[in-house]
């Protein structure tokens, strides 16, 4: 059970990591992993983190809407930290990739119950007049 997990996570996270590794000497590279971290990874762990029920339509739009938004924004703020440069823009890589490690890791874990909440409950409710 716990070598199919490791497995799955090795199966996606190792391919972005060594191309996260290969952006600090290629263009080429640097270039690709832009489009994946800019246009893909931000908004894919929030989407499926937060959004399961949606269509794929839907899910795609989010993911390229969030993951703009999300990945512009912490360059600008990390730029106004340590300065604007191509190794801010990998650091910011580098963060997306440390929450899609963890979003990786907490969805592989075998699903546990959850409680489901009922707002709307009748018996909760009395009507007087």
């Amino acid at each position: 059970m716990m070598s199919s997990m490791l497995k799955q996570i090795v199966q996606i996270a190792l391919p972005v990591f060594l191309l996260l590794i290969a952006s600090f000497f290629s263009p080429y590279a640097a270039l690709v992993s832009a489009l994946i971290f800019t246009l893909f990874v931000p908004g894919y762990i929030i989407v499926e983190y937060y959004f399961k029920a949606l269509n794929m339509q839907e899910k795609l739009l989010l993911y390229l809407l969030l993951s703009v938004m999300i990945s512009t924004h912490l360059i600008y703020f990390l730029s106004l930290a340590i300065g604007y440069s191509q190794h801010t823009i990998l650091i910011a890589f580098a963060i997306l990739f440390v929450f899609l490690l963890l979003f990786l890791l907490r969805n592989t874990k075998p699903e546990q119950q959850r409680r489901v909440l009922h707002l709307h409950s009748r018996s909760t409710f009395s009507h007087r007049i």
